[in-house]
This record gives structure tokens, sequence and C-alpha cells, in this order.
């Protein structure tokens, strides 16, 4: 006599997969903390210490333990001169201004799903499909590439420019030029900070924006060579 599955067994049968994730690859790196870059170098020159010091192969193998690598590596850190550590800490610094800037300028998503071998062939295979018919229907347009944007300075003259009086000669526009770049050099550090930022963001963003224009062009004119 077949048992029937249970109410339960068929629930558990019928639930959708489990849909795993995993940090973009193309996402801005995080930040390293000062230990960390520390114990990067560290580690190394203590293996290769030990290295020079064993003998064969055989006895490299034997000799060199990663738990006491990483033991001599902390005791390293924890005997450290403030001098010395305050070097680390410059670096862990800047690589966190790095990562700042980076996250800001960052559009893509930072997860991504975990597919199976099965599903990335057919979604290779089906993306592949659908270019081919869209190059077959489509006629292939080069786009314009990104324009560069405004410097500090020119971004500040537009700002400033409608408070000074307007003139017709170009005379006055020699002078309304010198002018804005006497304001410029008496400008608030403070403010003047404020549009140097704006340009660092917009120059990283159209630098990106550049680079994948380039490789946009590059795979349209190569399908059309194709054709």
């Amino acid at each position: 006599m077949r048992i029937p599955a249970s109410p339960m067994r068929r629930v558990f049968a019928a639930a959708p997969p489990v849909v795993k994730y995993k940090k973009a690859p193309q996402a801005p790196k995080r930040f390293k903390s000062s230990y960390i870059f520390f114990s990067t170098h560290k580690h190394k020159e203590i293996r290769s210490e030990l290295e020079q010091q064993a003998g064969d192969h055989e006895q490299r193998q034997s000799k060199i333990n990663t738990t006491e690598v990483a033991k001599m590596v902390s005791k390293a850190w924890k005997e450290m001169p403030d001098d010395e550590r305050e070097k680390w800490e410059e670096i862990a610094r800047l690589d966190k201004e790095r990562y700042e800037r980076e996250k800001l300028v960052y559009t893509g998503p930072w997860k991504v799903p975990i597919l199976p071998k099965k599903t990335k062939k057919r979604a290779a295979a089906l993306l592949r499909q659908q270019r081919h018919q869209q190059h077959e229907t489509e006629e292939v347009v080069l786009l314009p590439p990104p324009q560069p944007p405004l410097s500090a300075f020119l971004m500040f003259a537009q700002t400033k420019r409608a408070t000074l009086p307007r003139h017709d000669d170009d005379d006055d526009d020699e002078e309304e030029g010198h002018e804005l770049a006497r304001l410029w050099q008496d400008c608030d550090p403070v403010e003047k900070n404020n549009y140097i930022d704006t340009e660092f963001v917009l120059r990283e963003q159209y630098e990106h924006a550049l680079r994948a224009w380039q490789k946009q062009q590059q795979r349209q004119l190569e399908q059309t060579a194709d054709q």
C-alpha cells in the first residue's frame, strides 16, 4: 500500500529555490584597516625569513605554520613604535578616502545573484540570440561621446557672472573675465572647495561614462564588421 505524501512534504517540494547573492565584482572594494595592511606586508616578510632559515622543501613545509606566523605578526603589531604605526594608519586613511570617492560615483548594483552553471549557460545563449536578432533588425547607431564637465573655476564663473553688470563691448567681456578671476582668487576657501569637490565628482562620473562609451563603440564596430 502506497502512503501519500504529507501536506508539509508537498509544501517543501513546491517551495522555490533560495536565491543566494554575492558582492558585485565591479563594485568598489571596501577599505582595509591599518592592521590588515601591516599584516599582509609582515606575513610575507616573516614567511620569507622562515623559508631562508629552513633547509629543503620538506623542512620548509613542516616548519612554516600559518598559525605561528599569524602570532608573530600580531606580536610585531603590538610592539610597534607609535611613529611606525602612524605610517600604517595613514595608508588605511587614504584607502578609506579612496573607497568613499568610488562609492560616491558608483551607480551599479552592490550584490548580484549566484546563478547555477546551467542557468548561466542558458542566460548567455539567450543573450547572444537576442543580440543577433537585434542586429538583424536594427541599424547600428554610433552614439556621441559624453561631454567633459566644467572646471571648478568655470562653474564658479557661471554662478557669479549673473551678478556682474552686462555690456555688449568686447573690451568689457575681457574686463569681466579679469573680474571673475579676481573673485575666484579672493573666494572663501570653503566655497572654493565646494566647487573643486563638485568638479572631482563630475570628472569621476565623466571618466566612468567615457570608458563605458568607448567599450560600447568598440563592440558595435566589431559586430558591424562581422555582419
